[in-house]
């Protein structure tokens, strides 16, 4: 399953040492997490969530980018606090925590739950891709016949961070759909090996 990673925009509000689209920096409470997203479930996607304080006007309260996530290292400047590079980042429109008919994308319900206060957090794949949808990070809208299970046949895919020189690319709009989601975050993708990696 995907990340969800809160980033603020103004330094004031985040007392973490985090870049946007280059590193995230996070408190070891949240380690284990990653750890088994990304180690035991091979899943490196990740979405960014902007808290509503602090925003810019059109960001508060929004999901905006995604990207994959590397591998997690301690922060050697500060015990108890990791870093975690961002790979393939890509922005999006911003897309509000509530559909327009006022469902949360995270919990597909009217309400929340517990999720407030938790700065990384896992999203079901439908729901990922339904936020991608709507911040229109692909121009094909999903086959109304995937099903959930469908989705999840592949969790294990790896973002890809590079690609072989040798390698042919081709627009991803020009592969099936669970392919060009699944496999990749860029546009542009090459079929190697029978494998989708991004270019």
């Amino acid at each position: 399953m995907p990340l969800i990673l809160t980033q603020h925009y103004l330094r004031d509000f985040n007392r973490y040492l985090d870049r946007e689209g280059v590193i995230y920096h996070f408190p070891k409470v949240y380690l284990p997490l990653v750890n088994r997203y990304i180690d035991e479930i091979g899943d490196r996607r990740f979405l960014y969530q902007r808290p509503v304080k602090g925003a810019p006007p059109g960001q508060a309260g929004t999901y905006f980018g995604y990207g994959c996530l590397g591998d997690p290292v301690p922060d050697t400047q500060n015990a108890g606090h990791w870093f975690v590079d961002i790979h393939d980042y890509r922005a999006m429109r911003p897309v509000p925590f509530r559909d327009s008919s006022g469902i949360y994308y995270e919990t597909g319900s009217e309400r929340l739950g517990n999720l407030q206060g938790r700065s990384i957090r896992a999203i079901e794949p439908m729901r990922y891709f339904a936020i991608l949808a709507a911040g229109q990070a692909y121009s094909v809208a999903p086959n109304a016949a995937m099903t959930e299970s469908a989705s999840l046949q592949d969790r294990g895919a790896k973002c890809w961070s590079s690609r072989p020189a040798s390698a042919t690319c081709r627009m991803a709009t020009h592969l099936p759909i669970p392919t060009r989601r699944l496999r990749c975050t860029s546009a542009r993708v090459a079929i190697i090996n029978g494998r989708s990696m991004c270019c």
